[in-house]
């Protein structure tokens, strides 16, 4: 298992997250910890770039499940 850190921007707030990648997965899925922060898992291809995009691009659901 790899395990990756990154970035999304909301607003002007940076939402870090950390990317746990298995050879076995098909899909992503974000979890949120109040305390730990933001987990996806994802497979091996999709690049960080596009992981953060999809942080961003769910970033209201982020922000309310973590305040």
């Amino acid at each position: 298992m790899i395990i990756e850190k990154g970035t999304a921007l909301f607003g002007r707030k940076n939402i870090d997250f950390f990317v746990k990648r298995s050879k076995k997965r098909k899909t992503v899925s974000i979890f949120v910890d109040p305390i730990e922060g933001v987990f996806l898992r994802a497979p091996k291809k999709p690049s960080l770039g596009l992981l953060s995009k999809l942080v961003r691009d769910h970033n209201y659901k982020v922000v309310l499940t973590g305040e």
